[in-house]
């Protein structure tokens, strides 16, 4: 079952998961639609959740958890923002 520390983790990332989205909802309604900020939108989101890992299972978990995460997502950011240029270059 679920101890109360992680039922606690658990509910402070779900509120804040929903003011995250009223965050990302308000930039990117502030924003051309094309704005090439959703992949960092993206990492911070991770990260928080990360941190709720951090809180619940220590360190040496994060950590482990934060490479994989900098290993299997870092790719992809630098690719949303090399597309982002060149879209910007053919426009």
């Amino acid at each position: 079952m679920i101890d109360g520390d992680t039922r606690l983790v658990l509910l402070m990332l779900l509120a804040s998961g929903v003011l995250y989205d009223g965050a990302v909802n308000f930039t990117q309604r502030q924003l051309p639609s094309e704005h090439g900020v959703t992949s960092f939108l993206v990492v911070g989101g991770v990260l928080w959740t990360l941190f709720g890992l951090l809180l619940i299972e220590g360190v040496r978990v994060f950590l482990i958890a934060l490479l994989c995460f900098m290993a299997s997502g870092t790719p992809m950011v630098i690719g949303s923002v090399v597309r982002y240029q060149h879209e910007r270059e053919d426009a």
